[in-house]
């Protein structure tokens, strides 16, 4: 669980790089120590391994053998996974989901990471626009 530089990872990393995006790595000071940051745009990069995060996806089958032992293992991950997510939105950060699965796809890979661009970069001119108005007001 606590690995870092996955190749998940390292495949989202790439393609940043190739965009020319600047981006830190584990961040300590914010909750849960996020696999990428983009301090430009105030956004985390959460890269949620499918097994692990039980996305849904074929990567994320319950075992057969003790059961109630991986729900409940499963069960605390996702109460930790809102926790930092919690934490980390009250410092302002915006955080990103990116399963391990569309890491194994470039296409679907390349896609994600353009959304998570757009809607960052809407964000930000919108509170940019937002601050500008109050700034107008003072």
């Amino acid at each position: 669980m606590n690995s870092r530089n996955t190749k998940p990872e390292r495949k989202v990393q790439k393609v940043l790089e190739k965009k020319n995006i600047y981006f830190l790595k584990h961040i300590k000071t914010l909750a849960g120590t996020p696999d990428l940051i983009i301090p430009s745009l105030k956004v985390i990069i959460d890269i949620k391994g499918c097994f692990w995060h039980q996305h849904g996806c074929i990567h994320s089958k319950l075992p057969k053998s003790n059961q109630i032992f991986w729900m409940n293992k499963f069960e605390k991950i996702k109460i930790k996974d809102v926790q930092n997510l919690t934490l980390n939105k009250e410092k302002g950060w915006k955080t990103f989901e990116i399963w391990e699965c569309v890491t194994n796809d470039k296409i679907k890979l390349n896609e994600e990471i353009n959304k998570v661009l757009q809607i960052s970069e809407i964000y930000l001119n919108i509170q940019n626009s937002n601050q500008d108005s109050t700034d107008n007001l003072i």
